[in-house]
């Protein structure tokens, strides 16, 4: 039997420094099961899904745990810093990236270039404030409020969209920027196809100086 979607999944380690203990993963592309793995800092360490009373896992310092993503996205707690991974990519083609934690991390604008005219997906991950205010390349109409869905567990103050954009929307080898004036955001990027290979990653900051939003009431 012929088989395409093989892939080394990889990325680069962040500081101790700038992990965190709360996290959001938003699901991805994938064909079947996706899945985070979560890493200890530090012994006897707690974690927590979804607004859950009991810890889904304990783990001592260096210690690991995979777990699979049966929800659009899901909220994690942690009594000690983390580290958390997620895997996914579109059809049965993979791809790995350390998330940033969701507190005191993002961007106000992010600016990129989308390498080829393959797939091409993104997960945004905002504060409810922030739904309405995004432009993708000047537009105001290619992240919508509608893609837009309550993260559980939140106690509706994160909301999460996954979208995939033609090359009319996000062209090729050109530089594009998504921008939101009133609120820092996440986005994760998925580019390839099930031929060749499936590149992800956060183009968000992981910066630990950022002190929060500005909100308007």
């Amino acid at each position: 039997m012929h088989e395409t979607c093989r892939d080394l999944l990889g990325d680069q380690l962040i500081p101790i420094e700038v992990t965190g203990k709360e996290y959001i993963v938003v699901k991805g592309f994938l064909n079947g099961g996706e899945f985070f793995f979560i890493t200890a800092t530090e012994n006897n360490t707690h974690v927590y899904t979804e607004g859950s009373d009991a810890p889904i896992a304990t783990l001592n310092a260096g210690e690991f745990q995979e777990f699979l993503i049966l929800s659009p996205a899901i909220h994690i707690l942690s009594d000690k810093r983390i580290y958390v991974v997620h895997v996914t990519g579109f059809g049965c083609e993979t791809g790995m990236t350390v998330l940033p934690p969701v507190n005191c991390t993002g961007s106000r604008q992010i600016g990129f270039t989308r390498s080829s005219s393959e797939f091409f997906g993104m997960n945004i991950l905002v504060r409810k404030e922030g739904v309405p205010h995004f432009t993708l390349n000047g537009s105001s109409t290619l992240i919508p409020p509608s893609a837009f869905q309550p993260v559980p567990g939140t106690n509706d103050g994160w909301y999460s969209a996954q979208l995939a954009f033609d090359s009319n929307d996000v062209p090729v080898n050109q530089s594009s920027l998504i921008r939101n004036e009133h609120h820092s955001f996440q986005a994760g990027i998925v580019n390839g196809n099930a031929v060749t290979s499936a590149r992800y990653g956060f183009f968000s900051s992981f910066s630990t100086l950022f002190i929060g939003d500005d909100f308007d009431f």
